[in-house]
């Protein structure tokens, strides 16, 4: 077994400073956008669309199949997550992705 050690440089650069620029750079590139009772944000440069969130109260929901122009391709992760109320949930051909446990929880 080796034992790797890692000498820290010495820059005036922390791993903390440099997390931090990563973190704001990639925080402030993602915006969450409302459309209806769906959340979504920009993918694929900005060509697609992601649904990331439903707030609604329907119990039989249609997601749309384009948002301002732009095709709905991909359910996000956990979308509809512990939304126990949907019992009928109406999906586009043109969604090429659905994420994790998107529709966990639901009936």
């Amino acid at each position: 077994m080796k034992t790797l050690r890692i000498k820290r440089p010495q820059t005036a650069f922390s791993f903390q400073s440099v997390l931090a620029v990563c973190v704001s750079v990639y925080c402030t590139s993602i915006q969450a956008a409302q459309f209806g009772d769906f959340t979504y944000e920009l993918i694929n440069t900005g060509t697609e669309i992601e649904i990331t969130d439903y707030t609604g109260t329907s119990s039989e929901v249609q997601i749309p199949a384009v948002i301002e122009g732009k095709a709905v391709t991909s359910v996000g992760n956990f979308a509809f997550r512990s939304d126990d109320f949907i019992t009928a949930i109406t999906i586009p051909d043109g969604v090429t992705r659905i994420g994790s446990s998107a529709f966990q929880e639901c009936e």
